[in-house]
């Protein structure tokens, strides 16, 4: 079977489970996709032929529109729409702390099988991994955990400067009092300029609104 015709059929099924979900497919980017006020949801389904099987490989990742909308607003307007996410084995293993049960990364379905078979399995995951990761990137306080919880690593933001820049905006919504915040920007300043200095004016942008909210209250 080649990729299109799998690929063709593998869409269908899970469609046929997961539209009723609130979720759309866009070809064009191989992504199943849901919005749902301001949070936004996209699963990347990439599909690789072998010689006797294809590779699926899924990745799942949140974003956030009003996060989007306040960075704009300070003139921040490069920075990826997507928070965090990763692989279907890296978000089952390294958040759930659970072992990933398949034997490679990324699924297998060999020629020799049963088409409905890989997409079953799927499916297991999607409601097993996928939604329940979704659903705690829209509660406030455990999205800040995902972002700001660990501050010596990326995690499962999707690459440095999104943490570096976004992690103010997940921190005052979920609560964190500018004097916390600031004190987090002092650890993550360092890092950025390390990590990439072409976002450092950027960054610089958000520590000095924290710094003019410190004014302000106390003030």
């Amino acid at each position: 079977m080649d990729v299109k015709t799998f690929r063709e059929i593998f869409v269908e099924q899970v469609l046929n489970t997961i539209a009723s979900d609130g979720y759309t497919y866009r070809s064009t980017k191989q992504m199943f996709v849901k919005t749902e006020k301001e949070h936004l949801f996209e699963i990347h389904v990439y599909m690789y032929k072998r010689n006797t099987f294809i590779e699926v490989e899924t990745k799942s990742f949140y974003g956030n529109s009003i996060i989007d909308k306040e960075l704009k607003e300070l003139g921040i307007k490069d920075c990826r729409k997507l928070i965090c996410g990763g692989n279907l084995n890296f978000i089952c293993e390294s958040y759930f702390n659970e072992v990933f049960p398949e034997k490679y990364s990324n699924l297998i379905y060999d020629f020799t099988d049963d088409v409905s078979l890989i997409i079953t399995k799927w499916l297991g995951y999607y409601t097993n991994i996928i939604q329940p990761f979704f659903m705690d990137c829209t509660n406030l306080e455990v999205l800040n955990q995902i972002i700001n919880g660990k501050t010596d690593c990326i995690g499962f933001n999707i690459c440095g400067e999104v943490k570096y820049l976004k992690s103010y905006f997940v921190g005052k919504r979920a609560g964190m009092k500018d004097e916390e915040l600031l004190k987090l920007y002092d650890e993550y300043e360092e890092k950025l300029k390390k990590f990439n200095p072409n976002y450092f004016s950027d960054f610089l942008k958000i520590k000095n609104r924290i710094k003019s909210n410190l004014l302000l209250t106390n003030d």
